[in-house]
Order: C-alpha cells, then sequence, then structure tokens
C-alpha cells in the first residue's frame, strides 16, 4: 500500500513526466519513452507486475531502486504502486 507522502512523490514525478514530455514534442523520435526512477529503502514491486503503462502514445516505464543496506529480504515493508493510479 502506498502512503499520502508516497503518493505525493509519485505525482511529483508525473508532473516532472509531463514537463519532460513537453520539452520533446520537436524531437518525435525522443519523445515516445518517460522513465520514472523510484529510489525507497523498501522493496518495490508493481501492481499486476505491471511496470509501464502507454498514455496518448508515451510509454511510462517505471523502475524501483530499493536502497538499504542489508540483503533484499530484510528491507523494509515492502512498497507496492499501482502505476494506473498515478499515470492518469
Amino acid at each position: 500500500m502506498v502512503n499520502k507522502a508516497q503518493q505525493g512523490k509519485l505525482k511529483g514525478a508525473q508532473i516532472q513526466s509531463s514537463i519532460y514530455v513537453d520539452s520533446l514534442k520537436p524531437f518525435p523520435r525522443l519523445n515516445n519513452n518517460v522513465f520514472i526512477l523510484v529510489f525507497t529503502n523498501r522493496k518495490v514491486t508493481f501492481k499486476n507486475a505491471v511496470d509501464r503503462i502507454v498514455k496518448n502514445g508515451v510509454t511510462f516505464i517505471a523502475k524501483g531502486i530499493s536502497i538499504y543496506d542489508k540483503t533484499a529480504s530484510l528491507a523494509k515493508t515492502e512498497c507496492e504502486i499501482d502505476l494506473s493510479e498515478f499515470i492518469v
């Protein structure tokens, strides 16, 4: 479950992605993919194993990057992200 603070950060990332897409409109070969990197100290999974979503011809690809000092099995609470909630 994503908490309110995480939702705010992901919505901010969506706004930045929109700005990125708009700035690349003059370069159509470059503006088809947007990468969203999620840095966290939690184990990141994507709801229904969906880590990409297409919206208005643009593919948003999300990757979770877990930063912690221990093995993945000892990471803090798991964080599940539902891209369909954030890419609207």
